[in-house]
């Protein structure tokens, strides 16, 4: 059985200003556990402390909306300059430092946000966090992890653990990036997806072991790319939306018709909802927003993750994509 864990919807701004580290910053990003914009997953069993927050504040105030994990967090802020043509930007991490996600070196826990100085000067516009692992881009499109080295998801050639954060060697410029405890996966400018981590995962022949790009995707371009624990979702500049690794309970979209193998070992074209604009992955299940802003979902729903009010055994799972018709006429934003 999976581990169930909380998510942890915050207000950011009223969260910044309990934190005295952090007053007076203009929040830019705030990402944990490949989370993004406003959003502060949470392990539950995380202290007040672990979170950066006040010991009187209560976990209760947040609400649970999906089962994913998470042991760091991550702010990516925007610090204005004299006369800028672009604001330069710092990071700052707090949280579980068990196996150096946080990059700071000496593997002690932040109980507030620490500033994350090995890259300072870096004007990091991308950040992401694993399970036990973490990973930034800067403003010239070069990939630094850290962490967890554990299943090859940093990307330098071994499963050794890095302290700081450290470049990836071999890669183009890169726009976009996420990573799990078992995959990562990152977008070039040019569109093209790169992988590594547990072969299983990464789409494409090779061992995973440091990044190589996915060729059966050449003829696309990628605007999006989403990593889950055991599965991968990307989406193109034409909406469409391609997924790989594991099926387990629906995970992928795909039909019975499509193949009955548990694991799909390359890209596969998820055609049962079009017009995609962007892609989550979750604990075994997806959510898929399109552009119109129809928020749709698919995989496993026991915890009620995937919105569309299952709950009996018959529907523990939904392999298609499904609508999630619960906000009616809302037009969805954004989801994460």
């Amino acid at each position: 059985t999976r581990p169930v864990h909380s998510r942890i919807r915050m207000d950011v701004r009223k969260y910044l200003g309990a934190v005295p580290t952090l007053r007076s910053r203009a929040c830019k990003v705030v990402l944990a556990g490949g989370a993004a914009v406003s959003l502060l997953l949470a392990h539950e069993h995380l202290t007040s402390a672990e979170l950066g927050r006040p010991s009187n504040s209560s976990l209760n105030e947040a609400s649970t909306v999906s089962p994913l994990a998470a042991m760091v967090s991550m702010l990516g802020l925007s610090r204005a300059m004299a006369a800028p043509s672009k604001p330069e930007t710092e990071v700052y991490c707090f949280g579980s430092a068990q196996y150096n996600q946080l990059g700071l070196g000496d593997g002690a826990n932040r109980a507030v946000p620490s500033l994350l100085e090995s890259l300072d000067g870096k004007n990091v516009r991308k950040i992401a966090a694993g399970l036990h692992s973490s990973a930034a881009v800067d403003a010239e499109g070069k990939v630094y992890t850290w962490g967890r080295g554990k299943r090859l998801v940093l990307g330098h050639g071994d499963i050794s653990e890095i302290p700081y954060p450290h470049p990836i060697e071999g890669l183009p410029e890169i726009k976009e990036i996420s990573l799990s405890e078992n995959v990562a996966a990152a977008v070039s400018v040019d569109g093209k997806v790169f992988t590594w981590g547990t072969k299983e995962v990464i789409g494409r022949p090779g061992s995973g072991a440091r990044p190589a790009q996915i060729r059966t995707l050449d003829g696309v371009r990628v605007v999006d790319v989403s990593c889950g624990p055991s599965h991968v979702l990307a989406v193109t500049d034409q909406g469409k939306l391609y997924a790989w690794g594991s099926r387990y309970e629906g995970a992928l979209g795909l039909s019975d018709a499509e193949g009955e193998s548990e694991l799909v070992t390359s890209p596969v074209l998820v055609d049962g909802v079009k017009d995609v604009k962007s892609a989550q992955c979750g604990n075994a299940f997806s959510l898929i927003l399109t552009n119109d802003g129809k928020l749709f979902s698919f995989g496993a729903g026991d915890y009620g993750q995937t919105g569309l009010g299952g709950g009996s055994s018959s529907e523990r799972y939904t392999r298609r994509p499904s609508q999630i018709k619960a906000f009616g006429n809302i037009k969805i934003k954004h989801s994460d």
